[in-house]
């Protein structure tokens, strides 16, 4: 049977090589592309690597070298359209590890429920203490305490100090010294039988370890809590605590006080010889220096000192004032500027009458020599009187300079005698105050002394007063009383927490076991961690003989298996890589993982769609393609390449239409070699040229290498994974292997995947919502056997 495509191609066969190679563009999702050439004639392998193919003859020889690029690449853009986990693959982790979460739980819960019911009973008192802000000072003065920023709770950490205070090793000591000897006794006795790791604990770290403190929030409240098997021990303790906080802390501050009174004393002995001492002193400094009358003395010079000052400022005063008018007369005289016009000369009223006249006359005489010639008698009088004003003027401003120069004169002395007077008053002065200064050293420190000894007195008196009256800084609320019932233990609080301790080490027991599981279950597994698309999942097969399971496809005796090679049909037939392939290897990593079931049904599902399909037992060391299918023929693949049988005798023509078959009837003495002979490349090239799709069952590629000697020849690699059996690394290294030859591997199909948890592993296909497509109504159950797959039929020869 020829399909329209190899008549299309044969032209191309009878055509020069030169003129029928074409380059085919084979584009590929998760890397580059490749181009391949068809040729004409026998030409062997060709240039096969990157960039060329496998050439000539009667093959088409595909390129796909850069098909894959940098397989760091590829790895990166597949990984950019793969899912990632989501819920439901964890809890399909969850779901088939089950027994391991119900194992887990029951035991945590178990021994959780055990422990909880063994423990001792522990009764809990607790008393309530307020502790006081500001403590009343009962005496206060000049001289009262001076309370220090431990005994005022003003901040956060003041109130965290006097709870670290209740926590201290004194109390606890405190409390030990009060308890009597038959209390210890009682205290001590639950603790006998407890078994301990280490040396037996003393009381006071039993004390420790039963008290809590527990302060209230947005308040000054403390609760002392105290836990303990005997409820009247745990009574009597926690109010022991509370009462030996307050006596601590009590004991503390008079404590302080007494200490402080004790040093007060000591200073005040101290203060007073001291002021014994500097009064003698001034005395006999008195009588040595006849200083008795000092201070009237020095009181007397002070006064004279200070009327010299006012005079001497006065003195200053007029001589500067007329120092500067003695100079302006000196800087007009030098300028040539009349000094009539300086305002304390122009003031005088000689000078200022003479001033005016002279203008009136200077005016007069400009208004007649307009009228009058310059000898005209009443011009000549009027110069006359015009010069007369002038020398009058002249002398009156040389009198006005005299008078400013003996002003200044008489300032200048004036201010000169000021000056003698007062140096020589400073040095009286200086004198009588270095007599002074020692008298008065020590009387200021005689003053200092005597003021010390009467604050230091005042304050010993108070503090003396203050012993006694000192308050508390902590009032008890409430006392403990005899506990009821057991705080501990919690029973419900514990069953709880052993439910959720034991959910969650089951569940992350479940986890480790997944994390630590390689086995490829899921399509996560296939696409992520392997990185091959996941082409199909094969369902598994129950209560069929491997014969029947290798034709279900065609007896349909499991639909749901049926309809899984008919979508993985499709997805060869629609996927860009694979509906251009024609020679399709099969291979897996281990043996039994349902290689040979896969790609008969395969083969029988393209049979069925009208596909021209042959299938070669490729396996020459373990062939069971002809058991399965009930074939038993002398004549085979290794016949024709070993001893050159006919090819015709080796098919089985029609096995099923559309399919024919080529088994290998025994082992091959050397598997490697005969794969590589140049008869079974010329198979090759043949059987591409007559059929539509030549699918080679090989070994496994984990096994023996005989898969990697078919990848020259083939235009595609479909791999097969047995469900939860396949290691994902394993595969992985395998499948990077094949990746490296430049051959396209297609894809995975997952096969024998169970029915009820196909769903769960995000594999649902074939679950159970499915199951009405998969059932045919009775009309139409009877379905025409063909030939050679009755299970009845005689086996093909």
């Amino acid at each position: 049977m020829e399909n329209p495509e190899n008549k299309e191609q044969q032209p191309q066969q009878n055509a020069t090589p030169e003129k029928a190679a074409k380059k085919k563009k084979v584009v590929i999702k998760g890397g580059g592309y490749g181009y391949g050439s068809y040729g004409a004639g026998y030409g062997g392998y060709g240039n096969y690597g990157p960039g060329g193919g496998y050439g000539g003859g009667y093959g088409h020889g595909y390129s796909y070298g850069g098909y894959y690029g940098d397989y760091g690449n590829r790895n990166t853009e597949i990984s950019a359209g793969i899912p990632n986990r989501t819920l439901r693959d964890y809890m399909m982790i969850l779901r088939e590890r089950f027994w391991y979460i119900i194992v887990t739980f029951i035991v945590i819960f178990a021994g959780v429920v055990l422990y909880t019911f063994r423990l001792t009973p522990m009764y809990t008192a607790m008393a309530s203490i307020q502790i006081l802000r500001d403590a009343d000072v009962p005496i206060d003065g000049p001289g009262g305490v001076q309370r220090s920023r431990n005994e005022i709770i003003a901040t956060t950490e003041d109130f965290n100090t006097q709870v670290k205070l209740m926590e201290s090793r004194e109390v606890i000591s405190a409390v030990k010294a009060r308890l009597k000897e038959e209390d210890i006794k009682r205290f001590m006795n639950p603790y006998n039988d407890m078994i301990t790791f280490g040396p037996p604990k003393s009381e006071e770290e039993l004390l420790s370890e039963g008290r809590s403190i527990v302060p209230e929030r947005m308040s000054l409240i403390v609760r002392v809590l105290f836990e303990h098997p005997d409820p009247q021990i745990a009574m009597k303790i926690a109010n022991l605590f509370a009462n030996e906080y307050i006596s601590y802390t009590h004991q503390v501050r008079v404590q302080k006080l007494i200490s402080s009174i004790d040093e007060l004393r000591t200073k005040v002995s101290q203060q007073e010889a001291k002021v014994k001492e500097l009064d003698k002193k001034l005395v006999e400094y008195r009588k040595i220096n006849g200083a008795v009358s000092l201070d009237q003395i020095d009181d007397v010079d002070r006064n004279e000192l200070r009327d010299i000052n006012t005079i001497l400022t006065n003195d200053k005063r007029v001589f500067d004032a007329m120092s500067t008018q003695w100079g302006l007369v000196q800087e007009y005289k030098r300028q040539g500027k009349s000094v009539a016009t300086l305002p304390f000369i122009s003031e005088i009223p000689n000078v200022a009458k003479l001033v005016s006249d002279k203008s009136v006359q200077e005016v007069n005489v400009a208004g007649l020599e307009k009228r009058y010639k310059e000898k005209h008698p009443r011009m000549t009088e009027a110069r006359k009187t015009l010069d007369q004003l002038n020398k009058e003027l002249e002398l009156a401003l040389q009198s006005s300079e005299a008078k400013v120069h003996a002003a200044y004169e008489n300032a200048k002395q004036n201010y000169e005698n000021s000056q003698k007077r007062l140096s020589q008053k400073k040095d009286e002065i200086l004198a009588l105050g270095q007599k002074a200064i020692i008298y008065k050293s020590i009387e200021r420190e005689r003053h200092v002394a005597e003021e010390m000894h009467t604050s230091l007195v005042s304050s010993l008196s108070v503090r003396t007063a203050q012993v006694s009256l000192i308050n508390e800084n902590a009032n008890i609320i409430d006392r403990a009383a005899v506990p009821i019932r057991p705080s501990k233990p919690n029973y419900i609080l514990n069953i709880i927490v052993g439910l959720l301790v034991g959910v969650i080490g089951g569940v992350g027991v479940a986890f480790i076991v997944a994390f630590l599981d390689d086995r490829a279950k899921s399509a996560y597994d296939v696409e992520s961690i392997i990185g091959l698309p996941l082409l199909g999942v094969i369902p598994r097969i129950k209560r069929l003989t491997s014969s029947q399971k290798a034709q279900v496809a065609a007896s349909n005796a499991d639909r749901a298996t049926t309809e899984a090679f008919r979508s993985l049909h499709s997805t060869l037939k629609v996927n860009a890589m694979s509906k251009n392939a024609k020679v399709i290897l099969f291979t897996s990593t281990t043996p039994s993982e349902g290689k040979s079931f896969v790609i008969t049904n395969l083969a029988l599902t393209s049979a069925l769609h009208g596909e021209k399909v042959v299938v070669i037992d490729a396996d020459l060391r373990l062939p069971a393609l002809a058991k399965i299918l009930g074939i038993t023929k002398k004549d085979g693949l290794v016949s024709y390449v070993e001893e050159g049988r006919p090819l015709e005798d080796a098919i089985i023509h029609d096995f099923f239409p559309n399919l024919d078959v080529i088994v290998c009837e025994k082992r091959a003495k050397n598997p490697t070699q005969t794969l590589n002979s140049s008869e079974f490349i010329s198979l090759i090239a043949e059987l591409r040229e007559k059929y539509d799709r030549v699918f080679i069952d090989s070994p496994p590629i984990g096994a023996v290498s005989d898969a990697i000697s078919l990848l020259p020849i083939v235009d595609g690699v479909v791999y097969v994974i047995k469900f939860n059996v396949a290691k994902r690394k394993v595969v992985r290294g395998y499948v990077r292997r094949m990746m490296e030859s430049n051959v396209p591997v297609l894809g995975a199909v997952m096969n024998m995947v169970s029915t009820g948890l196909s769903s769960t592993y995000s594999l649902n296909y074939y679950d159970k919502s499915y199951q009405n497509y998969y059932t045919t109504p009775p009309e139409f159950d009877e379905e025409p056997k063909s030939a050679g797959l009755d299970d009845e039929a005689p086996a093909k020869k």
